[in-house]
């Protein structure tokens, strides 16, 4: 007898034994034990997930000279009674079926019986009753949607109405090509990919049949390769059993089936990670002269991309094994190796993967595109939330941040605290004596904001700057701002901080500190003739006077670009020309 292949010698012969499909085989075998048998159906889904498998045992199961009456299983329960309705596969019609040579059971191949001489050459057929032993004539359509337009039409009327104990079943994996007019007539049934799981143990259980020991990471590669296909992870390992006599071990598979080293994924992510572009290329051309399929490599590269996200932003370990479906040590592999990059890395990780991967499937050259596509994943510097980034301003750069240089610490000059004495006194609008000037010459307000800037408080340094002194003498400070400004500044923490630095500024005095609003007046700035409007300060603020001084100078200057030879020259040449901006320089 000639070699059957794995996928013919292992199909499924009854409904318990199609896998991954429970809905579509119990709501089949409740239609015959009902009596409620549909004279047409549709079976729709990805390639070799059973739907011509299905189709087969359901009209065994409708033929099978075993079988009881619908009317003896009324009374029995569900379970007990599709039990019942299974095919034998021992008396005659079931096993003509099983052999594709019964006169019941029409197969008909929709790609090259396309025409509507072929369809009329079915309705012909139709005129004749089932054969001896039959209680229905069954056609079995696959690739349904490879009929021609007139053909459909030409079916519509012997569809919607067929002769009694007829029944047409079609099988397509392109049901949006077939006419509304067409799905409309039949009862659609869905079939889903199949679990890895699914196919893992399918696989394990041909090999204990053949007899042949397979490591386990096989299993696993094929199932994931054939992307929920029964028949794909069949093929796949009917060429492994083939080359191998009694052992099939990942190496001879990866090698054997093209499939890329999945450790080599995880040292380029540890590349990309410490941004060493060469080592990403030096890896993609191992890549590159593994693969023998740029397709099978580019799905390889976007899923383990993926991977990586997946658990990088899920903490739910039931999730993970439900969408991923990894082993356990897949599992520890991908934790680990997603764990060296930020969550917004890896989102922005996995578009440029997506990109490249796009680009790639589409140009001449797809190294080239990929090389380059690395080169920019390596290049890409780590983003920071926000959060993160006001926490360095106020307490100093962070040392957990990855893949990003820490900014230079800022150190705090001060000079050792002099011995007690009474505070400088500052009142607004006033200047402070030189008889209360401390001996580290710190008699002032900005003096003060200076001391809290030199400590590294640089964001707290800028709103004390916006607020004004109203009063600052005698272990009293009073601030006057905005409410935003105020907010940002009288938190417990904060109002803490203050007090410190006010301590290490007067020599130990203990100080009261109070806020109130006050009169604010809006910042503005002239740039490129276009004026601008920036956050209202209160008046009197070091960023007012600061604000004052720019607008000042910014005057001088124009005042002296106008009475310069040059530009006088300038403005005098062409017609109409006019001053819009100023600025310095710096040389």
């Amino acid at each position: 007898m000639s070699y059957l292949v794995l996928a013919r010698k292992f199909r499924p012969q009854t409904f318990a034994t199609i896998i991954g499909q429970e809905h579509i085989s119990l709501a089949l075998g409740n239609a015959i034990v009902r009596d409620r048998v549909p004279h047409a159906i549709l079976l729709t889904g990805p390639r070799g997930v059973g739907k011509t498998t299905s189709a087969r045992v359901f009209a065994k199961s409708l033929n099978c000279l075993q079988r009881k009456e619908s009317a003896a299983l009324a009374d029995l329960p569900d379970d007990e009674a599709r039990l019942l309705i299974e095919p034998c596969n021992e008396c005659v019609n079931c096993q003509e079926i099983s052999r594709s040579n019964s006169l019941a059971v029409w197969e008909i191949d929709g790609a090259s019986n396309n025409s509507v001489d072929n369809v009329r050459e079915l309705i012909d057929s139709l005129r004749s009753l089932p054969p001896p032993g039959a209680r229905f004539k069954i056609y079995i359509i696959d690739e349904v949607h490879m009929l021609s337009v007139a053909a459909f039409n030409a079916l519509l009327k012997s569809l919607e109405e067929p002769p009694p104990n007829t029944v047409f079943i079609f099988a397509t994996t392109e049901a949006h090509k077939i006419p509304e007019t067409v799905v409309s007539r039949c009862q659609r049934y869905d079939f889903r990919r199949l679990p890895i799981h699914s196919v893992m143990d399918q696989l394990r259980s041909i090999a204990r049949e053949e007899k042949i020991e397979v490591e386990e990471e096989v299993f696993s590669l094929i199932a994931r390769k054939a992307n929920g296909g029964m028949r794909d992870a069949q093929s796949m390992f009917d060429r492994l059993l083939g080359f191998s006599v009694k052992r099939v071990d990942r190496k001879t598979a990866e090698s054997l089936l093209g499939f890329i080293d999945r450790e080599l994924l995880y040292r380029f992510a540890a590349a990309v990670s410490a941004r060493d572009a060469g080592s990403c290329f030096a890896l993609l051309n191992e890549a590159f002269s593994q693969t023998l399929d740029i397709r099978s490599f580019c799905a390889d590269f976007v899923e383990f991309w993926r991977n990586l996200l997946l658990v990088r932003l899920t903490t739910d370990g039931a999730v993970i094994d439900s969408v991923l479906q990894l082993l356990p040590e897949e599992k520890e592999r991908f934790m680990a190796a997603s764990s060296m990059f930020e969550p917004f890395d890896l989102q922005r990780l996995f578009d440029l993967a997506s990109k490249t991967v796009d680009t790639a499937l589409q140009s001449s050259h797809p190294r080239y595109v990929f090389e380059a596509g690395a080169a920019k994943m390596a290049a890409l510097s780590s983003l920071r939330p926000l959060g993160k980034i006001l926490a360095e301003l106020e307490h100093g750069p962070s040392t957990d941040a990855p893949r990003v240089s820490p900014a230079p610490r800022v150190e705090a000059r001060v000079e050792a605290p002099a011995p007690r004495r009474e505070a400088p006194a500052f009142v607004a609008g006033s200047k402070v004596s030189e008889e209360s000037a401390t001996p580290v010459k710190i008699g002032s307000w900005s003096a003060f904001v200076s001391l809290v800037s030199e400590g590294g408080e640089l964001l707290l340094t800028e709103f004390l700057k916006r607020v004004s002194p109203v009063r600052f003498e005698g272990g009293e400070l009073i601030l006057e701002g905005t409410q935003f400004d105020l907010d940002a500044i009288r938190d417990p923490g904060t109002v803490t901080k203050i007090r410190g630095f006010l301590s290490r500024f007067s020599g130990g005095m203990n100080w009261n500190i109070q806020f109130r609003e006050g009169v604010v007046v809006p910042q503005s700035r002239q740039t490129a003739g276009v004026l601008t409007r920036q956050a209202p300060v209160t008046t009197g603020s070091l960023k007012a006077q600061e604000d004052q001084q720019r607008q000042r100078d910014t005057e001088s200057l124009t005042r002296s670009a106008k009475e310069n030879p040059a530009v006088k020259a300038a403005l005098s040449t062409f017609e109409g020309s006019a001053i819009t901006g100023v600025s310095v320089i710096k040389e």
